[in-house]
């Protein structure tokens, strides 16, 4: 797989955190989810690992709650590739070695051994609270967020909520079995229209199993600007030419 699906398959890592897990509205805090119609912003994403760094990307992002995710990535002025994410499928345009992509989400999770699904990467790009599982829960007041704990099998999720907005800020997935952790960091919020948005999202895997020497680590950084919501319908070209591959 080239480094442009690399990077654009990093956005999907945004949702990860083991195995399938159960969703629940049982919550002991009440988080200051947004909500909205539609959303569009900019963005410049960098993903980097333990072997590689590629350069940043400027890629437009658009979103209609619960139905449809778009990106548009474009790297030296040209556009590299986009992806659309319905409820039940993903599809990749890789333009620079003209191949498309189509897959489901249980493909996708089993193909990066961790679990995908649309609404866990809608909550998680607009810094909602995308981990709502039951289980042994605990809730933590500290000087200046709650914490609140939920475990549940081998998983440990951490969330960290800001006392005044509520908004999340840090969230870590710790699978013990597996050696894995995931965390996310929501940084430099800005007020859109009454809504706390954070235009920094930083995202960081780490995982060993019994094979690796040392463990694998990876992250992607989104850095938002032009955010905007709206009540207005928005476009999500994809158009997928006959010339193109699929993979």
């Amino acid at each position: 797989m080239n480094k442009l699906v690399i990077l654009l398959m990093g956005v999907l890592f945004l949702s990860s955190c083991g195995n399938r897990l159960s969703r629940s509205k049982q919550n002991l805090l009440e988080i200051n989810n947004i909500d909205f119609h539609s959303f569009k912003t900019k963005a410049k994403i960098k993903y980097k690992d333990s072997e590689q760094s590629l350069p940043s990307v400027t890629t437009t992002i658009r979103m209609r709650k619960d139905s449809i995710i778009w990106m548009s990535a474009k790297a030296m002025g040209f556009e590299v590739g986009r992806i659309r994410m319905m409820q039940d499928s993903v599809y990749l345009l890789n333009k620079w070695q003209k191949e498309y992509y189509v897959k489901d989400y249980q493909s996708l999770s089993k193909m990066m051994n961790f679990p995908v699904d649309f609404q866990l990467i809608q909550a998680t790009l607009l810094g909602n609270q995308a981990f709502t599982e039951i289980g042994a829960q605990k809730l933590k007041k500290e000087e200046n967020h709650y914490l609140l704990i939920n475990k549940i099998s081998q998983f440990i999720i951490s969330q960290y909520v800001n006392k005044e907005s509520m908004r999340i800020q840090d969230v870590k997935v710790e699978q013990q079995e597996a050696n894995g952790e995931l965390t996310i960091a929501y940084r430099d919020f800005i007020t859109i229209q009454d809504k706390p948005l954070a235009s920094n999202i930083q995202v960081n895997v780490s995982y060993q199993d019994t094979t690796q020497t040392s463990p694998f680590e990876s992250s992607i950084t989104f850095k938002y600007y032009k955010s905007e919501f709206t009540s207005n319908p928005l476009k999500y070209p994809f158009h997928v030419s006959k010339k193109y591959k699929k993979k």
